[in-house]
């Protein structure tokens, strides 16, 4: 213990030693021995009567060490479902100072062998990314594993992550519209982009992976802890909420479980100001809507933040950024609370901006804030699927 040896030094050999005190120190230079205190330390205790300070390198004339380490494991996708693609990645690390080649590392799931990667070339000090696309059938939990081959430090050369392989995700739609015709509903287009098969219950569509429950308002209130239940809440044109469900909500997003809001003519600004606000609901204050949703004004479109965020990726692509250029007729002027940040602008023809889609974080959950209507009363963004699908999804 260096440091230690240093302080007992300083403390109780230096007072009963003035003057020049020489102190030979013999070490294999490792960093976890040696490191930013000892500085300091020798400089105090040669300052106060001089002296000399020698370091005796122990490892001078061994060979360095070839020590390679998996730094992280991760899965590019948010979501994991079963029998979709995935993109594993590790990230393996060279801790020498050569360059390291031929390196193998094999991927595991649940223990089974499913591929070797081959040379493997590292620079020194350096680290590289191993990717490896998957499919896993069988929900439930599973484990992906990434092995190095080991070297003289073995506690590093593997990771292993764990994963909740879902079938579907259960979507919660708070509809504050509830009406008797899908479409009408504030939730009904939201509805039709998670799950087409809501269409006519044709069992040949492919699952999109969501399972959307649509509640209004009342039951919203009543649900309790059932909250915890579901993967995502959104809210559509809610008016507005009871403190003790504000409260409750509040509890569900920190806990993880993202929160996506749209607004609309029934949101009342003066109650989200009052309910959601002061909880950390809202990444942004909601103003009074501005446009006309007869279209006879003028209209704003989306243009997305700079840069653009990886969830929106998709329309950063020059070939597909017309996808955004739909007509939103109506919308809700968003100010900016705390440590919000902008996703998306509603751009009008003159070029002028106001924030259209916002998002904060709260606890381990995610809000986004849409200005405008999930349904067409404001909006015609839901009656263009090539943009609304992946837009919502």
């Amino acid at each position: 213990d260096l440091v230690g040896a240093a302080r007992l030094v300083r403390d109780r050999v230096r007072p009963v030693r003035p003057g020049a005190l020489d102190i030979e120190v013999y070490s294999d230079l490792q960093a976890l021995s040696w490191g930013e205190p000892l500085g300091p330390l020798f400089r105090e205790i040669l300052d106060d009567g001089g002296g000399s300070l020698r370091v005796i390198d122990l490892a001078a004339d061994q060979l360095r060490s070839s020590n390679l380490g998996v730094l992280s494991l991760g899965v590019v996708e948010p979501l994991v479902l079963s029998s979709r693609p995935i993109t594993v990645e590790a990230v393996v690390a060279n801790h020498s100072d050569i360059a390291m080649q031929g390196v193998q590392g094999s991927f595991s799931l649940d223990g089974e062998l499913i591929r070797t990667v081959e040379d493997i070339t590292l620079p020194p000090q350096g680290s590289t990314v191993v990717t490896m696309r998957l499919r896993i059938d069988a929900p439930g939990p599973h484990h992906v594993t990434f092995a190095l081959q080991p070297d003289e430090l073995t506690f590093d050369d593997s990771r292993t992550l764990a994963l909740s392989v879902r079938d579907r995700l259960r979507v919660l739609l708070v509809d504050g519209q509830h009406a008797p015709e899908r479409l009408k509903r504030a939730t009904g287009y939201l509805e039709l982009a998670l799950d087409p098969a809501v269409v006519d219950g044709g069992d040949d569509l492919q699952s999109s992976g969501f399972e959307p429950v649509v509640i209004d308002t009342r039951r919203f209130e009543t649900l309790g802890r059932e909250l915890f239940d579901y993967d995502a809440i959104v809210c559509a044109d809610v008016g507005g909420l009871s403190p003790d469900t504000a409260e409750l909500l509040a509890q569900v997003v920190k806990s993880g479980t993202p929160l996506l809001i749209f607004t609309g003519p029934s949101v009342t600004p003066r109650a989200y100001a009052e309910e959601l606000e002061p909880r950390g609901l809202l990444p942004a204050r909601v103003g009074a809507p501005e446009g006309d949703p007869s279209g006879t004004a003028d209209y704003v479109s989306l243009v997305l933040a700079d840069p653009p965020p990886p969830s929106l990726e998709l329309f950063a692509d020059p070939r597909l950024a017309v996808l955004l250029q739909v007509p939103v007729l109506q919308w809700n002027p968003l100010e900016l609370l705390g440590d919000a940040k902008v996703m998306a602008w509603f751009a009008d023809a003159l070029g002028h901006t106001t924030p259209a889609i916002v998002e904060s974080e709260l606890g381990l959950g995610r809000i986004i804030l849409v200005g405008t209507t999930a349904n067409d009363e404001w909006s015609l963004l839901p009656r263009k699927p090539a943009t609304w699908v992946p837009l919502v999804h």
